[in-house]
């Protein structure tokens, strides 16, 4: 039989397309060798691929499809950016990928992490890396479950362990405060709360000249629960009310007002470091009368204080301030022979009129921000206050109190002589507990209250060791109602923004705010008598 020739043209063809296959294989396999990488770039690693040190000594590995930036290649192996690992070349590819920014005046978390053992880096929640020597990372942020590093170009997530230690990273200055001050509106009409354009300007120029920063409310937040670090003199802005004219400025100016309207900064005019109880943040409000040195010293910091009183008006709001004490139960068989006991069964008649008449029970700062002119309160607003912390206010001593509060959901606020009973026993959402001195709930040996008795050192003494337990530099109540001008001072330099006394009428913004009035309940008032005194 005659063996059938191969014709040339078709053995042409066929080499030729078994020899493009081949150069497709081995483009497939090594194109990064064929598409040249450029040096600081992104990569895509198209196959599962290993990590190498610089001796090629495998440390790790890497997972498909993970992004990671090359700084540069050395023979047959590319350097990942900003580390002394290797990856072979082939297998990637190259991409346009946009780099995550982070805030210029964020420091990281300011601490690395070291870690000697196997670690696994994460990405959205998957595997993504293993190198089996460990690293040693600047945290750029963290959360309750994960440190966050930036590596290879990119943001990994590593889960917290009680193994891994964090060291401090003292390159930068760090801020112990973030100021945060609020505009409750911006607008050109007249009012104590409102501020003009033109002030606004003069504080905003100020904070420019001297190269203060705006930090966003995200990372404030993140912030204040300790997961990021930032540089000094961050400042948050903050303001209500939104309008064209915060539009406009925002647009003009490089810092801007964020509009916050939540609760979570509710003080005034004292500034603190980072607490995790966002109920106790504090900002500083900026009213008409805001002076350009008053600015400087909220940014510096310092308690400040309005100079300038209220005058009285016809219509000028009043709220009353009702003071109990102690609480007995008499469907229990309990009794309370002292005058100033109120029964639980009246007290939660007192509290359901409140409910279901629409009133506000006000937080104690609340009541200090309308005190100096900081916020407006509706109509049906009242402060409920409780003196000592004596029988029925704690959950060591009868607990009646508490529980009906949290039952309507009402606030009130307690003031302790914190060196009698322990702050822990009054612990509730709907409690705040303030000052009633620490040791100086007696006579005197003058005749009065040990307050009036006392020296200004001593006096001074006492109301520190108060404010280190309240840990609330905010208001104080007299013991027995009693005062004098030595008093009054002391409470004042001692840091406090109000203190109350009794008197039997509502409290005004033009009252002395060191003598702000109450009424005393009393075992004899009828529930009448309650309701004529908050309306």
């Amino acid at each position: 039989m005659k063996k059938r020739k191969i014709k040339k043209g078709v053995l042409i063809f066929i080499l030729c397309i078994s020899l493009l296959a081949v150069v497709a294989i081995l483009f497939i396999v090594y194109k990064d060798n064929f598409i040249k990488i450029k040096n600081n770039s992104y990569v895509k690693i198209t196959n599962n691929t290993k990590l190498y040190t610089q001796n090629k000594k495998v440390i790790g590995s890497i997972k498909k499809n993970t992004v990671v930036k090359i700084a540069n290649k050395e023979n047959n192996y590319y350097k990942l950016y900003k580390s002394n690992i290797y990856i072979k070349s082939g297998g990637l590819k190259s991409i346009n990928y946009k780099e995550e920014k982070e805030s210029s005046y964020i420091i990281s978390y300011n601490k690395n992490i070291k870690i000697n053992n196997k670690i696994d880096l994460y990405k959205n929640n998957k595997k993504v890396i293993t190198i089996n020597n460990g690293i040693n990372a600047v945290i750029k942020e963290s959360d309750n479950s994960n440190y966050y590093i930036s590596y290879f170009g990119n943001t990994f997530s590593i889960k917290k362990d009680k193994n891994i230690k964090e060291i401090k990273n003292s390159k930068y200055k760090e801020s112990d405060t973030v100021v945060v001050i609020n505009y409750n509106e911006i607008t050109d009409k007249e009012c104590i709360t409102c501020i003009n354009e033109k002030k606004y300007l003069e504080q905003i120029n100020y904070l420019k000249e001297n190269n203060y920063y705006n930090i966003s409310l995200k990372d404030y937040d993140k912030y204040i629960n300790g997961y990021i670090s930032v540089k000094d003199k961050g400042v948050l802005l903050t303001t209500s009310k939104e309008n064209d004219l915060v539009k406009k400025l925002n647009k003009e100016n490089k810092l801007k007002l964020v509009v916050n309207n939540n609760k979570d900064l509710n003080f005034v005019n004292s500034s603190k470091t980072p607490n995790k109880d966002k109920s106790k943040l504090n900002r500083y409000n900026i009213k008409s009368n805001t002076t350009i040195d008053t600015f400087k010293k909220m940014l510096n910091k310092e308690n400040v204080y309005d100079p300038y009183p209220f005058k009285a008006s016809s219509n000028e709001q009043a709220i009353p301030v009702l003071n109990y004490h102690f609480f007995y139960d008499s469907s229990k068989g309990e009794a309370c022979n002292e005058h100033i006991c109120l029964d639980t069964s009246m007290f939660e008649k007192h509290l359901k009129y409140l409910k279901d008449n629409g009133y506000k029970t006000l937080t104690i700062e609340e009541f200090t921000e309308w005190m100096y002119g900081d916020i407006e309160l509706p109509e049906k607003s009242v402060l409920l206050t409780v003196d000592d912390g004596a029988a029925g206010t704690g959950k060591h001593n009868g607990n009646k109190l508490i529980p009906l509060l949290e039952k309507y959901n009402l606030n009130a606020t307690l003031f302790l002589i914190t060196g009698w009973w322990d702050i822990k026993n009054y612990q509730s959402k709907n409690l705040d507990v303030n000052s009633h001195t620490n040791d100086m709930h007696n006579k005197g040996e003058c005749g009065m209250g040990q307050v009036v008795c006392a020296t200004e050192e001593k006096l001074l003494g006492d109301l520190n060791l108060s404010l280190q337990v309240v840990k609330d530099i905010n208001s104080f109540c007299f013991p027995f109602y009693q005062y004098d001008e030595k008093s009054l001072k002391t409470v004042e330099k001692a840091g406090f923004k109000i203190s109350f006394i009794g008197e039997n009428r509502k409290a005004k913004r033009s009252d002395n705010r060191y003598k702000i009035p109450r009424y005393p309940i009393h075992s004899s008032h009828t529930f009448e008598d309650f309701v004529n005194m908050i309306n």
